[in-house]
């Protein structure tokens, strides 16, 4: 594939990638934006996963700035979906972690996700679900 025809995929890679954005965004999270925004979803998702952890270390793993992730989590935390928890050990060293509160929102969040997904997906075949998982892992594994 010669240079032009391959920055034209590329293009096209980058325009179904923001029209499948837009469209999550406006069906999945607008019934839900009242309660929290996409950078809160990211982070109370993160959360989930690892149960609690470090500003620094959310921010990293989530490739956000500290100072974006202090502010989504501010916002969480007086919503009452967040606890910041001082470290017994080392009281410099704060926890942020889910509440109770927050648990329904965001398992109703990740199972309509998993709906979206699901929707979305049904226009492949398993062997193309099966092909588009592994390039989108080989993706995942050249990300810096």
């Amino acid at each position: 594939m010669d240079q032009i025809a391959r920055q034209k995929k590329i293009d096209l890679v980058d325009q179904v990638f923001s029209e499948v954005g837009r469209y999550f965004v406006s069906q999945w999270l607008a019934c839900e934006m009242e309660e929290i925004n996409t950078k809160q979803f990211i982070l109370l998702r993160a959360l989930y996963r690892c149960q609690r952890s470090t500003v620094t270390d959310l921010a990293s793993k989530l490739r956000l700035s500290t100072s974006a992730t202090t502010i989504a989590l501010n916002r969480l935390v007086k919503n009452g979906y967040v606890n910041r928890v001082r470290d017994e050990q080392d009281r410099r060293v704060v926890w942020v972690e889910l509440t109770e509160k927050s648990m329904p929102l965001i398992q109703r969040l990740m199972e309509k996700r998993r709906e979206f997904f699901t929707e979305l997906l049904l226009v492949l075949s398993d062997d193309e679900l099966e092909k588009l998982v592994q390039h989108l892992e080989k993706i995942r594994q050249g990300l810096p």
